[in-house]
């Protein structure tokens, strides 16, 4: 019926302790609420706790244009998701003739509805394994060729381009928040709160005598890590990635022709790193990055000239024999016309 409360587990997966009553008493103290999902964990194939992710953000049109595939944007974990009979009716229950994309489906339809609502609690504990169902491209190809049709993929497209817009530029056009159940220690009280979808800072602007510009925006493109998380432990902020051995690719985007000076801010875990960057044939940079750690930053420059529009550069990074072997952690890549720094 409407009043009930719904979920479903995969054989392999967990819920917590108590999950079942926390959803019940948060559908009932907020009757707004229509569906909810907990902070996302993972065990190891003997059932071993080994991760817990952050809180994850799903606006609900990014959901509902079915960005949260987890190429895009994090999956909504279906472990420790919990949603109402009346939800359930008004998007017209799970499709059977999906076998792997069943609950991306489900998800995408929900928000069609309602939002989602993110909680800070454990509610549900994935088990990871080798040989699962939704390992490895399987899981891609049917929510492509049958989860989505082609005006679908459209609309999402459209969306991740806003997506990507507001991520680089900060420019929103969209409404990239999302729901948050939030317990609030000084009323002794669940609490509901906006929060956004977590993006590096905007290009800075370099200012120089009396005037100021936007820095260049830059894009990672293949051989680059995904982001790393924020860490204020270590001075780390978000969307600091790794450039791995051996070649990456790097886009800057420029409007205006000319030289312009190229920055970037490094961590290097190993003895030592030599980072080279190139254009077509052309070597632009070549440095010897000392051994950081979280220590410190280096940062490194160089003269490179740029076009309107587009610039692609190859990076490409060879570490010492000894010491482990990530790659540059790249914190920040800028450029700035060579007339402005003077």
């Amino acid at each position: 019926g409407d009043r009930d409360v719904m979920t479903y587990l995969n054989s392999d997966d967990m819920l917590t302790p108590n999950a079942i009553r926390f959803a019940v008493a948060k559908f009932q103290a907020f009757p707004e609420v229509k569906w909810l999902t907990g902070r996302p964990c993972e065990l190891d194939e003997s059932g071993q706790l080994r991760k817990i992710h952050e809180t994850q953000v799903f606006p609900q049109v990014t959901l509902a244009a079915g960005l949260h595939d987890g190429e895009h944007l994090p999956f909504v974990m279906q472990e420790g998701t919990f949603w109402t009979g009346c939800l359930w009716n008004r998007a017209g229950g799970i499709r059977t003739d999906l076998r792997l994309a069943g609950d991306y489906d489900l998800w995408r339809r929900f928000a069609e509805h309602e939002a989602l609502y993110s909680t800070e609690v454990l509610l549900g504990l994935h088990r990871r394994h080798s040989g699962q169902l939704s390992s490895g491209s399987r899981y891609t190809e049917e929510l492509e060729e049958k989860a989505l049709n082609s005006a679908l993929r459209d609309e999402r497209d459209s969306i991740w381009a806003g997506y990507r817009n507001w991520h680089a530029n900060g420019l929103a056009t969209l409404p990239l928040h999302s729901q948050v159940l939030q317990y609030d220690s000084s009323q002794d009280t669940w609490v509901k709160q906006y929060r956004w979808l977590p993006r590096g800072l905007a290009p800075a602007r370099y200012v120089a005598e009396g005037r100021s510009r936007k820095m260049g925006r830059v894009e990672f493109q293949d051989g680059f890590s995904a982001e790393e998380y924020a860490d204020l432990h270590i001075n780390l902020g978000r969307g600091a990635r790794f450039a791995r051995l051996g070649a990456s690719r790097l886009v800057l985007h420029s409007d205006a022709h000319g030289v312009h000076f190229l920055m970037l801010r490094l961590r290097n875990f190993a003895e030592s790193a030599t980072l080279t960057i190139r254009r077509g044939e052309q070597t632009v940079l070549t440095r010897e990055v000392p051994h950081t750690g979280h220590d410190f930053d280096a940062v490194v420059s160089a003269e490179v000239r740029l076009e309107p529009g587009e610039n692609l550069f190859e990076v490409t990074v060879a570490e010492s024999p000894e010491g482990p072997k990530l790659g540059l952690l790249v914190l920040c890549v800028e450029t700035v016309p060579a007339e402005l720094a003077f």
